[in-house]
Formats: structure tokens, C-alpha cells, sequence
């Protein structure tokens, strides 16, 4: 499986998404029950996340995922980025809605260089 779509689920508990190391893109916006994605953290083919309008807070177990291109965090309680600052591939990144504020955003921005940061503030 290279693209599984849990979308409007009820889906709680990612552990068993660990097996699927070939995965390379996972969507579950709207699963409002997730807040726990660590077990995600092994799964470094992995290009495009969607964790829209979930309840994930904590980006740090995505920091090994290096072929990440895609981060959709909006509308979620994320508020610290520098988890992802090392996602040098990382070309998308929505955090339109999070709980990331202007300076925080501005701090990881450079170190992410040709990302596209989709916010509700302007950024370069």
C-alpha cells in the first residue's frame, strides 16, 4: 500500500499503520479522534501527511521522516514547528488555522528552504 485515506474516520489508534512501511501518502483529515502520531515515526518513504483539523499537537515524532514533501497541519493545536525544521524536502506545508503563531513560523521558515508555508500571516 502506497496511499491509504482515512479521511472523516473514526480511526483513534495509528499503531498498526507502523507495518505499512512502503507508504507514501496518508491522509486522515477530519479523524478528530487522532492525537498520537508516533507510530507513524518509522515510516520514512512517507511524502505526503495529512493530519487536517485532527488533534495532533506534537510534530517531534516527525523528524526523521526526511522525504517528507507534504505537511498539512491546519486548523490543528500544533504550535511548535521545530520538530520539522531538519524536513529539508519538504515543499508544502499547511499551518493555516494551527496554533503556530507569526514568530514561531518565521523562526523555522528558513531553515526549510523552498518550502511553501500556507499560514494565515504572510511569510516570504
Amino acid at each position: 500500500i502506497e496511499t491509504l485515506d482515512l479521511t472523516y474516520t473514526r480511526v483513534r489508534d495509528l499503531a498498526p499503520l507502523a507495518k505499512l512501511t512502503r507508504l507514501k501518502r496518508l491522509y486522515f483529515p477530519y479523524a478528530t479522534l487522532v492525537r498520537d502520531v508516533t507510530p507513524l515515526a518509522g515510516l520514512y518513504d512517507l511524502e505526503l501527511l495529512d493530519l487536517e483539523r485532527t488533534h495532533v499537537a506534537d510534530l517531534a515524532p516527525l523528524a526523521g521522516l526526511k522525504k517528507l514533501e507534504t505537511l498539512n497541519v491546519k486548523n490543528t493545536p500544533v504550535s511548535d514547528l521545530t520538530p520539522i525544521a531538519g524536513l529539508k524536502s519538504l515543499q508544502t506545508l499547511g499551518i493555516r488555522g494551527a496554533q503556530v503563531d507569526e514568530r514561531s513560523a518565521r523562526q523555522v521558515a528558513p531553515s526549510l528552504p523552498g518550502c511553501k508555508i500556507d499560514a494565515d500571516y504572510g511569510l516570504p
